[in-house]
């Protein structure tokens, strides 16, 4: 069941996988959005929504229960170790690439971001019943 209601987030952080896990020579060469940072806006957005969706997998109604607060904090720290441990694959497996506290850094202001979304959302929908 577990594998079931998290099947999405699961989906992404594979997506994820693969795309921080390309190797150097593979990626695009600089280019004028380099000073605009959207390297780090991508990590962000990668990180908001996988946070999304682990939160979503696992307040899922099944054999287990999260209250809102537990799923949130499960969830953060997934996207936490996940996102070092991306960083740290990077460094250590694939060539041409570094891995980049500031990478890790942006996943988790993304992944803070969804935070802040799925307290808004959750707060709205408990005050509308």
């Amino acid at each position: 069941m577990f594998l079931i209601n998290n099947k999405l987030g699961i989906i992404w952080s594979l997506v994820i996988v693969g795309v921080c896990l390309i190797p150097g020579k593979n990626l695009p060469e600089t280019s004028f959005l380099d000073g605009l940072g959207i390297d780090k806006i991508i990590h962000a957005f990668f990180y908001l929504v996988l946070i999304l969706l682990v939160t979503r997998g696992l307040l899922k109604p099944s054999n287990y229960s999260f209250s809102r607060n537990k799923a949130i904090v499960v969830a953060f720290l997934y996207c936490a170790f996940f996102g070092i441990g991306i960083e740290f694959m990077q460094s250590a497996f694939v060539a041409s690439r570094t891995g980049d506290v500031f990478d890790v850094l942006a996943n988790n202001i993304g992944a803070f971001i969804g935070v802040l979304i799925i307290l808004k959302y959750t707060k709205r929908k408990t005050e509308k019943v």
